[in-house]
């Protein structure tokens, strides 16, 4: 399993970029940004004074960076204070409103939903898998029983991340799921079929089609690594750890 932290692509959220007391940030144009780190291509995702700097962070060819300075320099990296990083805690809102705002997107690439006997909460869980990561089939069992005993909906949507068998296997699950819709989230947590050859009527256009979608889509939210949670209002963790994901319904808004 990968780490990393999902970027937003290509979107400026003004939510972030309120009025600073002082003049700081409002010296760090466009222009000076460019100056400093000789791009050509970029998009301010976020600026704001933070103890007498001013944070810019950036999107650039998919890449987040954050910066600190003014319009005479600028410094990559990340700024700490009692113990915590700033820059993490805005780039994880960053990263929430981006989600919460790509929610239709997302459900359209779903391929799977999972509904509990009783569905107790309005929350969705959203879960990017893929059927040869290990650390995905370890926890999918586990949301099952999670969304059984808190009563949340699950939508399942498969991101490739190992070659060109993991694509093979993604477009599988769809193909199955197209041809028979007894091949539910329950039949796609099995590891019998995914162990198994590919049978040539379980590759069809729909599958490549949905695959390549989420592939996009994932890029766009600088999703690169799974298994990835997210719920309705944006909340989100990566990584295999069931404790974190029921947080996300235990906790915030």
């Amino acid at each position: 399993m990968k780490t990393g932290t999902v970027a937003a692509v290509f979107v400026t959220f003004f939510l972030f970029q309120g009025a600073s007391k002082g003049n700081t940030c409002k010296e760090v144009t466009d222009e000076v940004i460019t100056k400093h780190l000789a791009l050509e291509t970029f998009t301010v995702m976020s600026r704001r004074e933070l103890n007498g700097l001013c944070e810019v962070i950036i999107n650039t060819e998919n890449r987040v960076i954050s910066f600190y300075g003014n319009k005479k320099f600028l410094i990559s990296g990340e700024m700490y204070e009692n113990g915590s990083s700033l820059t993490e805690s805005m780039l994880y809102d960053i990263n929430k409103s981006l989600l919460k705002s790509s929610i239709s997107e997302v459900e359209s690439c779903a391929v799977f939903t999972y509904l509990p006997a009783e569905v107790k909460t309005e929350k969705t869980l959203y879960m990017f898998t893929d059927p040869l990561c290990p650390f995905c089939n370890r926890i999918g069992g586990e949301i099952k029983v999670l969304s059984d005993r808190v009563g949340f909906k699950v939508k399942v949507l498969l991101l490739n991340v190992h070659g060109d068998k993991g694509r093979e296997k993604c477009i599988e699950a769809v193909c199955r799921n197209s041809v028979n819709p007894s091949f539910n989230f329950i039949e796609y947590n099995k590891p019998e079929w995914k162990k198994s050859d590919t049978k040539k009527e379980f590759i069809c256009p729909k599958g490549s089609e949905v695959v390549d979608k989420t592939e996009k889509l994932s890029e766009k939210l600088g999703i690169d690594s799974v298994p990835f949670f997210f719920i309705n209002d944006g909340r989100h963790v990566s990584g295999a750890s069931i404790e974190d994901v029921e947080l996300l319904f235990n906790s915030g808004e």
